[in-house]
């Protein structure tokens, strides 16, 4: 599905009302009641006075190509009014899309939004602080909001390298990888140390060279992995895949050096730490992969 965002044009301002309405009936009805949502969103908006807002802000829209599946709008101050999805188009990452592209055009110095008890969550994800609660009167119904900020401006950033706190996940993976990063160098100082002796023979020297190559590997994609992961904000689908790498290249390692382990005839020759850079860059890309999912929300908006 590719979804395109464009600035807002007069004429699309009935089809906006039209989905206001639609989202706030079906994405609300577990927070509100049946009264609260029909004071919101009547089916009667004012589009006279909406197409005016819409103009004076920062309003952007949200296609598929068909018709339109979203819509949000921001004044100069960094007021997010307006931000709705279509309900069929609910947790696909248009909401964030918009309101981060708002937050990125905005100079304003920080953010704020009325925010309802349906979106709060999803503004806690993008940074936002719970200021104070609130009660609205709409047509008689008193409804119940958070006024909600974010300090830290976004505007001419990517807001998945800039101003996000690490999580303990990422933490953990920063130290996994660089802990395999030292593992896998002990590995291999280690083989060269015990089997430098079979470098002169025929026989072993093939193999003694290809544990050398796979231990280095490990050891040079925990190092790419750990320098990418302590220096970008945003984790790729990369850094898992050089991870999943780096166990498989510890695993050739780890498999070399026992067999030359029991060719050298020494029990203590057969031990290596490659087996344990296998777990570590395995926990590591399973940690960054996680982050991945978190980073871009796949699985929920």
């Amino acid at each position: 599905m590719t979804i395109d965002i464009r600035e807002y044009r007069a004429e699309d301002c009935e089809a906006l009302g039209r989905l206001f309405y639609d989202t706030v009936h079906s994405a609300c009805t577990e927070e509100y009641t049946p009264a609260e949502l029909n004071a919101w969103a009547d089916g009667k908006p004012d589009l006279a006075r909406w197409n005016e807002e819409f103009l004076a802000n920062d309003t952007l829209v949200a296609e598929d190509g068909v018709r339109i599946v979203g819509f949000a709008d921001m004044d100069a101050n960094g007021e997010l009014d307006r931000l709705y999805v279509h309900k069929d188009y609910q947790r696909k990452g248009i909401a964030k899309a918009l309101c981060t592209a708002l937050m990125i055009r905005c100079k304003a110095k920080g953010y704020t939004v009325h925010a309802s008890l349906t979106a709060r969550g999803f503004f806690e994800k993008l940074g936002f602080t719970v200021a104070e609660e609130e009660s609205v009167e709409r047509n008689g119904v008193v409804l119940k909001r958070f006024l909600m900020k974010r300090d830290h401006p976004l505007h001419g950033k990517d807001p998945l390298k800039y101003d996000r706190p690490k999580r303990k996940t990422k933490i953990a993976a920063e130290l996994i990888n660089l802990l395999g990063v030292l593992v896998s160098a002990v590995g291999i100082v280690l083989s060269t140390f015990l089997f430098q002796n079979l470098l002169q023979s025929e026989e072993r020297k093939a193999e003694i060279c290809a544990l050398i190559v796979f231990g280095s590997l490990s050891f040079a994609l925990f190092l790419v992995v750990t320098f990418r992961t302590f220096s970008r904000g945003e984790t790729k689908m990369v850094d898992y895949i050089l991870g999943l790498a780096s166990s498989v290249a510890a695993f050739v390692a780890a498999v070399l050096h026992v067999r030359l382990g029991w060719a050298y005839s020494d029990s203590f020759a057969v031990v290596t730490p490659f087996p344990v850079c296998v777990f570590l860059a395995l926990a590591g890309s399973g940690l960054i992969l996680l982050e991945y999912v978190r980073d871009h929300q796949i699985f929920e908006e």
